[in-house]
């Protein structure tokens, strides 16, 4: 694989793909109950937590052989127990984001139908696009990744063309309102749909494959400008969104499912030009539809490796159906579990990308096995950071079982 080993920029734009989403429609509505200042603090908190764990993931990835995956040195350093706790985990993960982006999807086609048709059919349109994702997951290569790419541009460009005819109705009155904070359960709901906000970890072998291991300093400036860019966008996504719908109209949209029609509706409304609101529209899709196919290709991937090592299954198909046919039954089932799903995708998340990176890095370090990049913080951070996230986890875990 070609190395670009003289800038950042491509492993910027990874990041940066990588994380900005369609996750970013139940950021708003998520952090209702802090508002902008206290809810652009806590992005802020988040981003700075996962990065710290994304560059201990750097530091325990370049002390193996370049390409290694997750599975290769949790095995290694923490044994198989371990190695199947974190993969059932991931698996838990990849399903209920692929069942969250999957009835994101079908909400906004949904609503692009009636737009043409003046009617919605949810069924049909959970069926159209559960059809067209696995279509292009089995037809895989480069197919696959041109689609992706395709979609992601679309994403950043239709976002930035429908968010600059919505720059005129942002009230600074109302987005540097401080109201009361809310709740400490809503508060701790908000936890860990911040984290799966960036959930960029996944990404980190494929950095390290760009860049090679002798060019580490370009995957630790290309993780932290993505970061870095990614909160900016997150913050201006923020404070646009509260800028125009206020407090009450963000907690009409959760009481309605939260689901990603509900909030464009909503944002929708007032004296806009179709125009803006077909970019808008086609924003939603498109970030949507690039999030569904990122996460369910690595699902896909995963339960095609399984079936092929246990099974000698080597078609494409079945792995198909086992991705997309149990979130696309429970789209139909509970259509608007947009907000819930990535709330417990969340929770599920700390496991392998706020608890498993220090214990790795511990581990390592004890093991003797050296790389040519080392997290800049002693054990003693380590211990304490796996701490706080242990006493997070349990603390969401809680609330959300409470809920």
């Amino acid at each position: 694989m070609q190395k670009y080993s003289n800038s950042a920029f491509h492993g910027t734009v990874l990041i940066v793909a990588t994380i900005v989403g369609g996750g970013m429609f139940a950021l708003p509505v998520a952090l209702e109950a802090l508002w902008f200042t206290k809810g652009a603090i806590f992005l802020i908190f988040s981003a700075l937590f996962m990065l710290a764990s994304g560059l201990m993931l750097v530091d325990v990835n370049m002390r193996f052989p370049q390409g290694s995956s997750f599975h290769t040195f949790t095995k290694h350093l923490l044994g198989r127990k371990i190695n199947f706790i974190v993969g059932l985990s991931l698996v838990f993960v990849l399903y209920l984001v692929t069942y969250a982006y999957l009835s994101g999807a079908s909400a906004v086609f949904s609503t692009l139908q009636s737009d043409l048709t003046g009617k919605r059919y949810p069924v049909i349109s959970v069926i159209l696009i559960t059809l067209f994702v696995s279509a292009v997951v089995c037809k895989g290569g480069r197919f696959s990744a041109h689609i992706i790419s395709f979609f992601i541009a679309g994403k950043f460009t239709a976002f930035f063309m429908a968010t600059a005819g919505h720059v005129n109705r942002i009230s600074p009155e109302l987005v540097l309102s401080n109201p009361a904070f809310g709740s400490l359960p809503a508060i701790l709901l908000t936890l860990p749909l911040c984290i799966i906000s960036f959930g960029f970890h996944g990404s980190i072998p494929s950095l390290i494959k760009i860049y090679g291991g002798k060019q580490h300093q370009f995957v630790v400036r290309s993780l932290c400008f993505g970061v870095g860019i990614s909160t900016l966008i997150y913050i201006y996504w923020l404070a646009m969104t509260m800028g125009i719908l206020d407090r009450s109209a963000l907690a009409a949209i959760k009481d309605q499912g939260g689901n990603i029609n509900v909030f464009m509706t909503a944002l929708s409304q007032n004296e806009l030009s179709h125009y803006i609101n077909a970019l808008l529209l086609f924003f939603a899709f498109f970030a949507v539809t690039s999030s569904l196919l990122s996460a369910s290709l690595g699902l896909f991937d995963y339960l095609h490796d399984l079936m092929a090592s246990f099974f000698g299954i080597t078609s494409s198909f079945p792995a198909a159906a086992m991705t997309y046919l149990p979130p696309a039954l429970l789209c139909v089932i509970t259509p608007d579990g947009f907000i819930p799903a990535l709330a417990y995708a969340g929770i599920a998340l700390v496991i392998w990308s706020v608890l498993l990176p220090p214990l790795l890095l511990l581990k390592a370090r004890k093991s003797g096995i050296e790389g040519p990049y080392r997290f800049p913080a002693g054990n003693k951070f380590l211990y304490g950071y796996f701490l706080s996230g242990f006493l997070l986890w349990v603390a969401m875990l809680v609330n959300m079982i409470k809920v």
